[in-house]
C-alpha cells in the first residue's frame, strides 16, 4: 500500500433514525438508496456514525437494532468504491450470497442489494475511485479502472479481528470529548492499513469465488425484475416465472427457503413501503392516487393492507406528515 496522505481534518456525525426511509436518505455512500421492512409492524431503530477522514475517503458505522427482516436496495457509483464488512445475529444476503463477519465485499458501480433477517451492523468504507487506485496499486485493481466489479474476500481471522479492532477504537475515539485531529488521522490510517492487508491477502491467496445457491440466485434475480415493475400491479408471480423460466414451486420454495415468506407476501411488503414513502414526502396525494403508484388498483383493499402492516390507516400516516415539526 503507498503511504496514505493525510489531508485538512474531517466531520464526524452521529444520526439517530426510527424511520427505515429516513434513515436510508442520511447515506452518501449509495446511490438511489433505500430500505423496505419485510415484516409487517415491525418497529425500525438505526444509528448512522459518519466520519469524513479525508475529502477522499469516509468511514461509516451502521447499526441497526431492529430485529426484522429488512431489505437494503442500491446502487455504488461509478466514480467510487465502497468496502463493507456486516456484523449480524443471523444470515445476510449481498447481491445473493449469505456472508457472515469473516466476508468483506468490496464493488464499484454495481447494484447494492442487501437482506438482513436480524439485527445487523456494517461497517463501510467509501473511497473515490482514483484514490483507492492510488493507495492499493499493487493488488491487482488498477485493471478495473474504467469498469464495474465486485469481490467476496475471506481473509484470515487476524486480519479480521484486527480490521473490527481498529475499526471500535476509531469510532470510540471520535466520540471522546479529548481526542485530537491527529489521533484521529492517525487512527484512520490504521483501519487503511487493515484494508491493505485484507487486499493484500486476496492477491496472495488464491480464493474461489464465493457461489450463489440456486434458491439465492432465485430470489435475487425476482428482486431485481419486480424492482422493475413496482408501479405494475397487473405483473405478478407468473409473469416473474416465465421471465425466470422456473416453476411456481420452485419460485414459492426459494422465497420461503431465503426469505422465510412467499413471493406474494414480498412484493405486497415492498409496494406498501414505497406507498408508505409517498404518503410521508407528498402529504398533500390522495389516497388512491398513492395506492395506483404504489401499484394497487383497488384503494379499499390497499387500506386494508397498510393496515395489517404498519398498524394505522393510510390517512393517519398523512396526518402525521401534515403536522408542524416539533409537534408529536
Amino acid at each position: 500500500m503507498q503511504p496514505l496522505r493525510l489531508h485538512s481534518p474531517g466531520t464526524f456525525h452521529s444520526i439517530q433514525s426510527f424511520d427505515a426511509q429516513e434513515h436510508a436518505s442520511h447515506f452518501s455512500e449509495w446511490e438511489e438508496n433505500r430500505y423496505n421492512h419485510l415484516r409487517p409492524q415491525s418497529a425500525f431503530h438505526g444509528v448512522i456514525d459518519m466520519h469524513q477522514a479525508l475529502p477522499q475517503a469516509q468511514i461509516t458505522r451502521e447499526t441497526i437494532h431492529s430485529h426484522n427482516c429488512m431489505e437494503q436496495l442500491s446502487q455504488v457509483a461509478s466514480g467510487s468504491v465502497v468496502l463493507v464488512n456486516v456484523e449480524s445475529t443471523s444470515e445476510v444476503l449481498i447481491n445473493g450470497r449469505y456472508v457472515r463477519d469473516s466476508f468483506f465485499h468490496i464493488s464499484s458501480g454495481v447494484p447494492f442489494h442487501v437482506i438482513a433477517m436480524g439485527a445487523v451492523q456494517g461497517i463501510i468504507i467509501s473511497m473515490d475511485k482514483d484514490f483507492f487506485f492510488e493507495q492499493f496499486a499493487s493488488y491487482g485493481y488498477r485493471a478495473k479502472a474504467l469498469h464495474a466489479f465486485e469481490r467476496f474476500i475471506n481473509p484470515s481471522r487476524i486480519m479480521r479481528q484486527e480490521f473490527a479492532d481498529c475499526s471500535e477504537r476509531h469510532f470510540s475515539q471520535l466520540q471522546s470529548s479529548d481526542t485530537t485531529k491527529e489521533a484521529e488521522q492517525a487512527s484512520f490510517a490504521r483501519i487503511m492499513g487493515c484494508v491493505g492487508d485484507v487486499l493484500e491477502f486476496e492477491t496472495a491467496v488464491a480464493q474461489a469465488p464465493l457461489a450463489r445457491s440456486t434458491r439465492a440466485y432465485i430470489v435475487e434475480k425476482s428482486c431485481e425484475l419486480f424492482s422493475q415493475k413496482l408501479h405494475d400491479e397487473e405483473y405478478g408471480i407468473l409473469d416473474l416465472c416465465h421471465e425466470l423460466r422456473i416453476s411456481r414451486r420452485t419460485l414459492q420454495y426459494s422465497f420461503e427457503s431465503v426469505l422465510h415468506m412467499g413471493a406474494s407476501a414480498y412484493f405486497r411488503s415492498v409496494r406498501l413501503n414505497y406507498a408508505r414513502q409517498l404518503l410521508k414526502t407528498s402529504p398533500d396525494a390522495h389516497i388512491r392516487n398513492t395506492a395506483l403508484r404504489a401499484g394497487f388498483n383497488h384503494p379499499g383493499r390497499f387500506s386494508q393492507y397498510y393496515l395489517d402492516f404498519y398498524g394505522e390507516l393510510p390517512s393517519v400516516t398523512i396526518e402525521r406528515a401534515q403536522r408542524p415539526a416539533g409537534l408529536s
